[in-house]
């Protein structure tokens, strides 16, 4: 059974989630390499660091697929005294490419949010916002329902739980801090989610999971919607394991591999005397 080359995973990639998807801003796909070169062994990350490439020079890996890209804009100079320079010389040296899927996946049916959804347990979900591209149907953030209505306590608990976060960030409107106040339907964005605020109905919807929300829009207009920031890794960290098994049924004769390194820029501090 012959190899796939790095342009069959991108292609493979982007059935899945396609390219029309994306936000104008992004740059997925081909970031660095050779497309035509085959690939026996591959390595699924959300970020790049130097740390992943090195993991993809000792597991002998032709390609490196990440969730977040390394080139969002065209440089003007490529230099190993910055990191997107120390990246793309890593690459290059180890003869490694790299293909991106981002906000196309984030996008894509079983995508992102659908992997954060599950992750929380929630049923019956579907697309938050909905739109079409390339002949099917695709969305940004996604809303199910949980098994049992929660409190907002109950609730932070279990988010906190289901994604092995200990530190959320969370705020209601006014109607969120009624004693009666139940959470049943919930709607979720994997990464900077916190722009759908403005952009769909909140009726009907108890609470809004994501990431990256900034100090302002804490202030929630809607009165009966709770908010939760998880933080962006810990809301797309899921993606990793979805996209090995995805590239893994697709072209059996190749390896796949998760990374094990944890790639979170952040660092989260408690000080019980503070």
């Amino acid at each position: 059974m012959s190899k796939p080359t790095v342009a069959d995973l991108k292609t493979t990639l982007e059935t899945w989630a396609p390219p029309q998807a994306k936000l104008d801003y992004d740059n997925i796909g081909y970031q660095v390499g050779t497309p035509s070169k085959e690939v026996s062994k591959a390595l699924i990350c959300l970020d790049v660091t130097p740390e992943v490439i090195q993991e993809a020079v000792e597991i002998g890996a032709e390609c490196i697929v990440s969730h977040h890209p390394i080139l969002f804009k065209k440089p003007s100079e490529i230099l190993t005294t910055t990191l997107q320079g120390e990246l793309i010389h890593g690459l290059i040296e180890a003869g490694c490419s790299l293909i991106t899927a981002h906000t196309n996946l984030d996008a894509a049916p079983g995508g992102v949010s659908f992997k954060l959804a599950e992750k929380l347990g929630l049923r019956e979900v579907e697309f938050l916002r909905p739109f079409e591209a390339a002949g099917q149907t695709v969305g940004f953030g996604a809303v199910g329902l949980l098994s049992t209505p929660h409190t907002t306590a109950d609730f932070s608990k279990h988010v906190a739980v289901s994604l092995g976060q200990p530190t959320l960030r969370t705020a209601g409107g006014y109607a969120t801090h009624q004693e009666g106040f139940r959470i049943d339907r919930v709607a979720v964005c994997g990464g900077s989610g916190s722009s759908l605020l403005d952009e769909i109905s909140w009726d009907g919807i108890d609470a809004f999971v994501t990431a990256d929300v900034t100090y302002h829009r804490f202030f929630v207009e809607h009165p009966s919607l709770f908010l939760v920031d998880v933080g962006h890794y810990e809301s797309e960290m899921m993606i990793i394991e979805a996209m090995r098994e995805h590239l893994t049924t697709a072209h059996p004769s190749a390896q796949f591999f998760s990374t094990k390194i944890q790639t979170n820029p952040v660092t989260y501090h408690s000080f019980s005397d503070a």
